[in-house]
């Protein structure tokens, strides 16, 4: 049952969540058949910001372009709404099925094995930097990379979102000191000292958020807004080979060469795909098991896997894939539909 209707076609369904630019909610498009996410921009801010609502069109219409590429979560359109529900600036975005990546690191990633959990890590992170290169390539900045803006879909997808709007955070957190509007836990040293921000900064965000992922814990390890910030001056990243000895030393040098203090020092993103790329594109078998799940999940598990219903249910069940990027998509569509999935050496 719809909540509200927005201008005579979203039909608002349920609250997404909620970031520092506002509430996310899941809406139907009536006019395309579609559920789309409909994020909603506070009104007072950007009115008492100047520039944030020019800031704004212009970052909604950067994150326009790059509309069609797989790992980039689409903006569709940017509404003026004057409802009960909200009253101001609305961002139309694709609706992405699944969880974030902060999600998968709290509630997923400890169930799986050590192969399994680095596997689909390593796919993420070749996904994360592609979504983070297209960007680049147009100019654009995304300024905020952290788990909470890569969405991983029940298809096994990995896309990245909210291009270009820490810009809008930026202005107002700097008009209103709203501090609990920035992610201090990624921030790169740079962010911390107010100085001009570069694809390197991104670089930074997502060694700290690959980090996270394939450590199962931040590199920033301060405790509060002041000691995260004194980290940066005081503290030194724990090497993520300590946490993963398993892990590829390529792998982890480069991600650690993206934390470095000094922009100029890290890693361009290709140089940080190419040893984790390298690492990742073996032959591997997936096995699924589906003996917890309902007869809905199998058949939804089935329909996003190479696997057939009767095989799902047969214990030690398997298919050897060439291709480890089918095997960690399809790996990643099992867990998140209520399976559990296994990535073995061939």
């Amino acid at each position: 049952m719809a909540i509200e209707t927005i201008n005579d076609r979203f039909e608002i369904t349920s609250r997404l969540g909620s970031g520092g630019m506002g509430e996310v909610w899941r809406a139907y498009d009536q006019l395309l058949g579609r559920d789309v996410a409909m994020k909603f921009i506070g009104e007072r801010e950007l009115r008492e910001t100047p520039g944030a609502e020019s800031i704004l069109r212009d970052e909604a219409r950067a994150g326009g372009s790059l509309l069609g590429h797989p790992q980039v979560v689409s903006v569709l359109d940017l509404l003026d709404v004057d409802t009960s529900l909200h009253k101001g600036p609305a961002l139309v975005m694709e609706y992405v099925e699944g969880c974030n990546l902060a999600e998968w690191i709290a509630q997923h990633v400890p169930k799986l094995d050590e192969r399994t959990r680095q596997v689909l890590g390593l796919f993420i992170s070749l996904e994360i930097i592609q979504a983070i290169q297209a960007a680049h390539r147009r100019g654009i900045l995304h300024r905020d990379v952290k788990p909470l803006n890569v969405l991983l879909s029940t298809d096994g997808r990995v896309k990245v979102a909210d291009f270009g709007l820490a810009r809008v955070v930026e202005a107002i957190t700097r008009t209103h000191t709203v501090k609990a509007r920035q992610t201090p836990l990624y921030a790169a040293p740079e962010q911390w000292r107010e100085e001009k921000l570069d694809k390197n900064t991104d670089v930074y965000q997502l060694a700290a958020t690959l980090y996270h992922l394939l450590a199962g814990r931040p590199v920033n390890e301060g405790q509060g807004l002041w000691g995260l910030y004194r980290w940066h001056e005081v503290g030194k990243p724990v090497p993520l080979k300590e946490h993963v000895p398993s892990l590829p030393s390529e792998v982890a040098d480069v991600i650690m060469e993206g934390l470095k203090e000094k922009g100029e020092d890290r890693p361009s993103l290709w140089s940080m795909f190419d040893p984790i790329s390298t690492a990742l594109m073996k032959p591997c078998r997936l096995e699924v098991e589906v003996a917890g799940c309902t007869d809905e999940q199998v058949t939804q598990i089935a329909e996003v896997t190479d696997f057939d219903e009767e095989l799902l249910r047969t214990p030690g069940n398997g298919f050897l894939f060439p291709n480890p990027l089918e095997a960690a998509q399809e790996g990643i569509a099992a867990v998140l539909l209520g399976g559990d999935s296994k990535i073995l050496a061939p």
